[in-house]
């Protein structure tokens, strides 16, 4: 086979793959993105040029290629419906554009999954495989391309470039959510909308709350009579939005007082009187509030704010208009504080297109009407309020208040949801202790904000329309929705809303293929204006998505972990949350997502402390006794699960501490003491060697050598990756000898160590289960071409500053691998080399040659 010199045009990233794969066979590519390029650094002896539509190429620029066999890619679109991913068609041109025939068509059927990314992957697959084959040929037959005959016209029509390819990858069926109705209202800001709600619904009830039910009409007069003396202490020309904090007890007033600081034109912050005096101080300061609503008790009201009580205004009946001031669509509209990781709540400002967008659709999905009856259950300062009082007071529903004491008993809860409600938003944590045995009245019911145990969902789904809702606050307040179904998962989030999209990103901000996690990123409406005076992490969180075709839109990004699945987009777990145990990534929801399934609990969460130990709270078991259920748990654990990923400690609770939030409060777990059930008694030492090798693990370990058992795990006692290496290094040191590091993962104990290190190599080993298991495993990889190998003795070695990576360098070094790249992260000290330097001279392997 001839080696040919290759000119590639175009900056479609299909092109930079299909350079790889040429020069995988042998040729010598040139590879230009653009114009400059191209007049600069034209080569004079190409064979073939291969250009892909991306760059506008005059005559004149192609001039030195007169002798070089031209070649155009394009893709074809064919649409299949409304809400699928388009049939597409792969097409070869031969000769330039006055002279051109058509040398191979390929169809690429859309997927079934609807990824676009699984769609563009095949596509280019079938690209790259079929030029390259073209390639083969001519560069053993020179008159190929003379021979080659001509294809049946393309039936896509039009041709694109193929940009479009790397456009297409951004793209998901389930992100076909145009509603362009919805957009419309959104043009409404929410004020508006409301006071027409309240001029439409006059005569209707609003509101039920402490027994007393109040017309919209009566609400609206109360508001404008809080309005007109908010009016008095507002100011009236200021360069930065105006904030108005409230903080009282659930009332008519509260509801009156929201209505009346949104009515003024300025920005509503709901503040939690249950909160912390210091926290309180801390979100007016940040938000810079100018005046706070209260019931005339607040203790920093006239200190840190001016107040105003409106818990005794007078009111008068009046057909006054609630919008006192009409705002810009995009202007702030409310305010909220959610958990940060500095130590103080982070504020999030949502605008009037974001409420007006999120309240149009929420109605409309629920199905809300002036008939409603709904629950507000939320406390005001989280955002599922917003769910509750808004999209209801649009509707021209009643809005039912629950009392402190139904909010705390599951009992008196339950019989206000038997009056005839209709609607409900109710955390997880919540429906686990609540009585629902006994069927719901509700038309819907919606949760969020945490995983749902199955059984309740097995319960509720048959009941109602009980629907998962997930969203941040920074994207107002959700993005997904999907109707739990019997059998799912409780873990699948839906699809997302409409005129929404959540792209699935991977750490190179690309899209990921099914069943593949990656991090979530939200675009559309619902993202909102940014962090309050907080720019450095608004930048670090609301950033811009380059698109395939190069288009940048801005988007929320979540940290939440998510894959594709064929029902939607399922969770797998928090960014922030993953934790390296033994060297593996372990997500603490994954392991959660095991106990749950084992439907032994009502109730299970699970923890990392900060020293890497597994922890598992459980309460409420299901019918067995207690030590039956815990018994039983851990048989599926251990069926379930990889060692690295079992709970060290397993603790039972009468019932799980929520937050204010309604979630389980996992903070107040790790401060919970924690008990090792069913501790085998410790197993001392019985020989020389493993009396050495308990000091070794002790100093290791930074634990007393009482408290080892030579029974127990390395990994269990707190061993690491980092801390086996330096066992390794001490073995060696004390004994002068190694031993095989994978006899030891298989039983990571001090009796197993021992007996590796008393051995004279002759042991005959009792191969693990699993190792069967694996052996019968069906080998499915695909077998591909070996001319798409490459050269074997270029290799790519990722984790390459750990123990097991310094030695496979080594072991490629000795074998006669020519290149081999080390891929290591530089930190904040250290560059990625110094880092890799590092590592060799602590595993004493500083003699190995780099230099070649």
């Amino acid at each position: 086979m001839k080696r040919l010199e290759i000119v590639l045009i175009g900056h479609s990233q299909t092109m930079s793959e299909l350079s790889a794969e040429l020069n995988a066979h042998g040729h010598l590519i040139h590879h230009l993105r653009d114009e400059a390029t191209l007049k600069l650094s034209a080569p004079q002896n190409a064979s073939i040029l291969i250009e892909d539509g991306t760059l506008d190429l005059p005559g004149a620029e192609l001039g030195v290629f007169e002798t070089a066999v031209h070649l155009g890619l394009r893709v074809g679109l064919t649409p299949v419906s409304e809400r699928a991913l388009p049939e597409l068609e792969i097409v070869c041109w031969l000769g330039t554009a006055t002279a051109q025939r058509l040398i191979a068509r390929h169809t690429v059927a859309a997927t079934l999954s609807g990824n676009g990314r699984v769609l563009r992957d095949a596509a280019v697959a079938t690209l790259v495989d079929n030029v390259a084959m073209l390639i083969s040929r001519f560069s053993r037959d020179t008159e190929y391309f003379a021979r080659a005959e001509r294809v049946d016209p393309p039936r896509s029509g039009r041709q694109e470039s193929l940009l479009q390819l790397d456009r297409l990858a951004f793209e998901h069926c389930f992100n076909f959510t145009a509603a362009p109705e919805l957009l419309r209202v959104a043009e409404q800001t929410l004020i508006a909308r409301l006071d027409r709600s309240f001029s439409q619904f006059a005569g209707r009830i609003a509101l039920s709350i402490d027994g007393e039910r109040i017309s919209y009409d009566q609400l609206r007069a109360h508001s404008v009579a809080i309005q007109t003396q908010i009016q008095a202490m507002r100011p009236h020309a200021s360069a930065e939005p105006v904030v108005i904090g409230i903080c009282m007890p659930k009332s008519a007033a509260l509801f009156a007082g929201i209505l009346a600081i949104l009515g003024n034109g300025t920005v509503y912050l709901p503040l939690d009187p249950s909160q912390p005096l210091q926290r309180q101080q801390y979100i007016l300061e940040n938000a810079h509030a100018v005046l706070l609503l209260h019931n005339g008790s607040h203790p920093l009201a006239g200190v840190v704010v001016p107040g105003l009580d409106i818990s005794c205004i007078e009111i008068v009946p009046t057909a006054q208009s609630l919008m006192r001031y009409r705002p810009e669509t995009d202007a702030p509209c409310m305010a909220l504080y959610t958990s940060g990781t500095t130590g103080h709540p982070k504020g999030v400002m949502l605008s009037q297109r974001n409420l007006s967008h999120f309240t149009a659709w929420y109605a409309h999905y629920v199905e809300l009407s002036e008939h409603s009856r709904v629950l507000q259950f939320s406390t005001l300062s989280f955002d599922s309020s917003v769910i509750d009082i808004f999209p209801t007071l649009l509707s021209g529903a009643e809005l039912i208040v629950a009392s402190d004491d139904q909010r705390r008993d599951p009992l008196q809860l339950f019989e206000l949801l038997d009056q005839n409600l209709s609607h409900a938003f109710l955390p997880p944590a919540l429906l686990s202790i609540l009585p629902i045995d006994r069927p719901l009245k509700l038309k819907h019911l919606c949760t969020g904000g945490d995983v749902c145990e199955p059984y309740v969902i097995e319960r509720l789904a048959a009941q109602c329309h009980f629907h998962n809702l997930y969203g941040p606050t920074e994207a107002t307040v959700l993005i997904t929705a999907g109707q739990f179904q019997l059998g799912g998962s409780n873990r699948n989030l839906g699809r997302p809303i409409a005129n929404s999209q959540v792209l699935i990103l991977d750490e190179d901000m690309q899209p990921v293929a099914d069943q593949t996690p990656g991090e979530l990123y939200i675009v559309g409406p619902g993202v909102c204006l940014g962090y309050i005076n907080n720019p450095e992490l608004t930048d670090d969180r609301y950033v811009h998505v380059t698109l395939g075709d190069g288009q940048s839109i801005r988007a929320y990004r979540t940290g939440d972990i998510g894959k594709w699945t064929s029902e939607g987009i399922e969770l797998s777990g928090r960014r922030d949350n993953q934790v390296k145990i033994r060297g593996f990534r372990v997500e603490p929801e994954e392991i959660e997502h095991c106990l749950r399934d084992s439907q032994l609990y009502r109730q299970v969460a699970v923890v990392i402390d900060d020293q890497r130990r597994i922890l598992a709270f459980l309460a409420q078991p299901h019918g067995a006794e207690p030590d039956a259920a815990r018994r039983l748990l851990k048989d599926h654990v251990a069926a379930m699960l990889p060692d690295y990923m079992r709970p060290t400690a397993y603790t039972e609770l009468a019932s799980m501490p929520f937050a204010s939030n309604g979630k389980v409060d996992r903070k107040a777990l790790l401060q919970l003491p924690v008990n090792m059930l069913e501790q085998a008694p410790r197993r001392l030492p019985d020989s020389e060697s493993e009396r050495l090798l308990l000091t070794l693990w002790a100093d290791l370990l930074e634990l007393p050598p009482g408290e080892i058992s030579t029974d127990e795990s390395f990994f269990n006692l707190g061993g690491h990756s980092i801390l086996l290496s330096q066992m390794l290094l001490g073995i060696r040191e004390r004994f002068g000898r190694s031993i095989p590091i994978n006899r030891f993962i298989e039983a990571p104990t001090l009796t197993n160590l021992a007996s590796l290190l008393d051995s004279d190599g002759t042991t005959s080993w009792t191969v693990s289960p699993q190792a069967f298991l694996d052996g019968s495993a069906p080998f499915e990889l695909p077998v591909l071409p070996v001319e798409r190998m490459g050269d074997v003795h270029k290799v790519i070695v990722t984790g390459a500053n750990g123990f097991l990576g310094v030695h496979i360098v080594e072991a490629l070094l000795a074998w006669g691998a020519t290149e081999v790249a080390c891929l290591v992260r530089e930190n904040a000290g250290m560059t990625a080399q110094d880092r890799f330097i590092q590592a060799l001279r602590e595993n004493r392997l500083e003699h190995l040659d780099l230099a070649r």
